[in-house]
């Protein structure tokens, strides 16, 4: 009978706790081009108000598991305590890259003022010469070279002269590249001394590994 009751509590436990992750997950999506654009500070502040409610009840549930298992056997609660351990980390794992999954899928459904705003972004501080070449994946060739030129071509690739505009340099030379690149959104500015690697894929590597471990501790302080 403590058995039925041990595998009955763990299960509404695990289901409220789904429910919390599930909170979480749609918050998470509301703000991807926010993250981009807000800078590391405000940033974290908008982890931190995107999660603080459900954060706030997380703990309540939690609160009221611990109370209710105060009875159990030593030996069932630290078997509970195990599986619910194990059963959170793999969550954690799953919620933190089903949330950057979310944002790089906005981040593809761009639109052209979002691209262009997104590419000069990228690139107006960098030092370039003027005559790199951009790649983008096979299936953003067309629509950059519409966003980024006026149709000529230079060296037989195509003169992205509107974006040396948009950078506030006429004499640059930018040019797009015939063959794509291997990514899944975003651009690469190739070089003749080193390349620049702008794509969604890189973007969201470095916003994992910058928010990962501080986004799990805001979200699961606490949760042992």
């Amino acid at each position: 009978m403590k058995e039925d009751n041990l595998l009955m509590q763990t299960e509404e436990q695990v289901t409220e706790k789904v429910t919390i992750y599930q909170k979480i997950e749609q918050k998470g999506q509301n703000d991807a081009l926010a993250i981009l654009e807000a800078g590391r500070e405000k940033a974290e502040q908008m982890y931190a108000s995107m999660i603080n409610e459900a954060m706030q009840d997380n703990q309540k549930r939690l609160e009221k598991a611990r109370q209710a298992n105060a009875s159990m056997l030593k030996g069932a609660q630290s078997q509970f305590d195990h599986s619910l351990k194990q059963y959170t980390l793999s969550v954690k794992k799953e919620l933190i890259d089903r949330v950057f999954k979310r944002l790089l899928e906005k981040f593809k459904a761009f639109s052209d003022e979002d691209i262009r705003r997104y590419v000069v972004e990228r690139i107006k501080n960098e030092n370039l010469s003027g005559t790199e070449t951009l790649k983008v994946a096979p299936s953003d060739y067309d629509r950059y070279a519409r966003i980024f030129s006026s149709g000529r071509t230079l060296n037989g690739m195509v003169l992205l002269d509107k974006l040396s505009n948009l950078l506030g340099n006429f004499n640059y030379q930018l040019t797009l590249a015939k063959d794509g690149a291997n990514i899944s959104g975003g651009f690469q500015v190739i070089g003749s001394f080193y390349d620049l690697d702008f794509s969604y894929d890189a973007l969201f590597d470095d916003l994992k590994r910058l928010y990962e471990t501080k986004l799990a501790t805001i979200l699961f302080d606490g949760d042992e």
